[in-house]
């Protein structure tokens, strides 16, 4: 037994029908059963670094590289896997058709993630902070992204949007995202938050959606280090404070808010 494994605890309930059991040799963490996964909460450490772990019986254990969670669990479960920050793998199946909020906030092993089509609605702050996450496979079902989903990816350089997402782009759900400098927008969004992509200063090419447009709005632009970005106004909006490069100086724009605090996929 290594030292400290006899406080790291291996197995237990997480749900109604849920067990999970981690192997310490292996660093595998199993959730198996049938039904919802506990919603937990996000716990403050204490720490210089303002860091959070969770009060899932396995959060913040260095221990976990890997999760499997088998078919027949039906939700991941509020704050899960916060702070896990050595999970580099999981394997979600298409049971499962809800990820709760923050559920892998400051997982920094992680570097892809695949999302099954069984899931409908890309929660709040789901993914927020996995610093090296690189690469995000977002399927057809998803018709909505919530408000900080993907903030402080910053290892993250391109996104597709599938054209599935006609409800929301929620406030800074791709904030702080300072490696992206692809996104396409899909053509039939309805909203999108405000400052949807603030602090994303490698941001170059975005392919817009066909919002309606005034004279006025058709005349609206922004410059990017690489070029210079044509877009109706209501999609600006969304960066608030957008900055770029030109002539080795950083400018930056500021854009009205346009979102609904009652609103709950936007902060």
């Amino acid at each position: 037994v290594r030292a400290g494994e006899e406080d790291t605890p291996t197995s237990g309930t997480c749900g109604e029908n849920l067990t999970w059991e981690l192997d310490l040799e292996t660093g595998t963490l199993t959730i198996s059963g049938t039904g919802d996964m506990k919603d937990y909460e996000q716990v403050y450490n204490g720490d210089a670094d303002y860091s959070f772990s969770s009060s899932s019986p396995w959060s913040n254990c260095d221990d976990i590289k890997s999760v499997i969670i088998e078919s027949g669990v039906t939700s991941i479960g509020k704050c899960a896997f916060v702070g896990c920050k050595n999970l580099s793998g999981i394997l979600i199946p298409n049971s499962i058709n809800d990820i709760g909020d923050l559920a892998f906030r400051n997982c920094n092993g992680l570097t892809s993630i695949s999302i099954p089509d069984s899931v409908s609605v890309i929660n709040p702050d789901t993914f927020a902070y996995c610093s090296n996450l690189t690469s995000i496979s977002i399927p057809n079902s998803i018709t909505g992204i919530g408000w900080g989903a993907f903030r402080g990816c910053k290892s993250l350089e391109n996104i597709i949007i599938p054209q599935s997402v006609v409800l929301y782009i929620g406030e800074s759900a791709f904030g702080d995202c300072s490696s992206l400098t692809s996104v396409i927008i899909p053509q039939g969004i309805t909203r999108i938050g405000d400052k949807t992509f603030s602090g994303c200063y490698n941001l170059t090419n975005i392919i817009k959606t066909n919002y309606p447009v005034t004279p006025r709005q058709k005349r609206s632009r922004c410059r990017s280090n690489r070029g210079i970005i044509d877009s109706p106004t209501p999609l600006f909006t969304p960066f608030c404070r957008f900055r770029y490069r030109s002539r080795g100086q950083i400018h930056s724009h500021q854009y009205p808010r346009t979102s609904s605090t009652n609103d709950p996929f936007l902060k």
